[in-house]
């Protein structure tokens, strides 16, 4: 089947819940999504926070918190590329098979669980797993408290900004395999910039919430690669590994088995020399007549699933820029700007958090007929209402139209 780039676009925006937003709501679009990476970085509001704004309407950031933490309908464990996701808890148990045997810094995290049990250290686990019994989820200051380990922790902690580990003990060691493996997970965040996490035990959370059934890790890689390929519209095998983790031959396996049957079918885009695929079911979004021209801008942050992959991104939508984030100061935090079915630039923006002031540092507007100027500055004051700023300076001048 051959389509047009604009018929791809449409594709891609319809599984990234980008079109006909009206009735998206917070769970459903973590789960069409196949998650929302976690990133710790607030120069803006987090990242899941910024993903879940440009498509709920209405979204604010209590919401997530609410749903995440009071309702536990969602949670955070290591699972694309072994980053930290947040996935809805009735589906954890099966992005937590698919992704066991993906390779990072060398070795999976079944690799990983191996080697603790090897390593005897199950005097170590089982202390843990009984303090988190004991207490259901804490902060890591909270389990050492409760281990009588603070004066230990402290030491360790110490050493390590020193580049030491002479008091990393056993238990210490134990704690972090449990969390590279998902037997310990995200449950909780305290308030605060930087959301300290609360941690459980993810069998514990799991309990009465987990749709899951014993799966095989090759039917779970299948399940969550048609998952993926529904959630980005059209891809191929090598935009699935870069954003997945998953070998060359496990792709190769699941696409095949898909397309035997007949979930996926093989797609060709005009002026493209590349063959994809897309979810069979997505293709009805192309025969749905064409809904009337908007204005509406949307801003994208550049930590989504959608944004991370350049090749694919520029392949599509012609439309790249420069991410810098592991400067101090300085740093780029460029939202991308959806409009009209074009990526057409970015804004680059910050926060002053104790003065309230939302910051568009760079607008680099790269598609001008693509962009309503009126609609990306009602958008930016809507970002900077979110962010519950009282003002908002675009480009070194206050808005004075802004009302926060």
């Amino acid at each position: 089947m051959q389509i047009t780039i604009n018929d791809a676009r449409k594709l891609i925006l319809s599984g990234q819940c980008l079109l006909k937003k009206d009735k998206n709501q917070v769970v459903q679009v973590v789960s069409d999504l196949s998650g929302i990476q976690y990133d710790p970085c607030p120069i803006l509001h987090l990242n899941h926070y910024l993903a879940l704004w440009s498509r709920v309407p209405g979204f604010r950031a209590a919401d997530y918190d609410r749903i995440a933490y009071e309702e536990g309908a969602l949670a955070e464990a290591n699972l694309f590329k072994r980053n930290l996701f947040i996935a809805p808890a009735c589906e954890l148990d099966l992005y937590n098979t698919a992704t066991e045997n993906v390779l990072r810094w060398g070795n999976s995290r079944a690799q990983e669980k191996q080697a603790r049990q090897g390593k005897e250290l199950s005097a170590e686990e089982e202390t843990l797993r009984r303090a988190f019994h004991e207490i259901h989820a804490c902060t890591k200051s909270d389990l050492w408290a409760q281990l009588g380990l603070t004066q230990e922790w402290k030491a360790y902690t110490a050493e390590r900004k020193q580049g030491q580990h002479q008091h990393f003990l056993p238990i210490f060691q134990t704690f972090f395999g449990m969390r590279i493996t998902n037997d310990i997970i995200v449950c909780n965040r305290l308030s605060g910039t930087f959301r300290e996490p609360v941690f459980t035990l993810r069998a514990d959370f799991l309990k009465e919430k987990s749709a899951a059934v014993e799966i095989s890790n090759t039917d779970a890689i299948e399940t969550v690669l048609y998952k993926l390929i529904c959630a980005f519209g059209i891809t191929d095998a090598t935009h699935m590994k870069a954003i997945s983790g998953w070998s060359a031959e496990d792709i190769a396996a699941a696409v095949a088995s898909l397309r035997l049957r007949e979930l996926i079918c093989d797609i060709k885009v005009e002026s493209r020399k590349k063959s994809y695929v897309a979810a069979s079911k997505s293709l009805t979004v192309l025969q749905q007549p064409e809904a009337a021209e908007t204005n509406e801008v949307t801003l994208l942050s550049p930590m989504e699933g959608m944004i991370r992959d350049k090749r694919w991104l520029n392949a599509f939508f012609s439309y790249s820029f420069a991410f810098e984030y592991f400067k101090k100061k300085g740093m780029k935090w460029p939202l991308s700007i959806l409009s009209q079915n074009e990526l057409a630039g970015f804004a680059d923006c910050s926060f002053d958090r104790k003065k309230k002031r939302f910051i568009v540092k760079e607008l680099d507007i790269q598609k001008e007929k693509a962009v309503d100027k009126d609609a990306l500055y009602r958008s930016l004051c809507s970002l900077a209402s979110f962010h519950d700023a009282d003002e908002l300076f675009i480009l070194g001048e206050k808005h004075h139209g802004y009302l926060g």
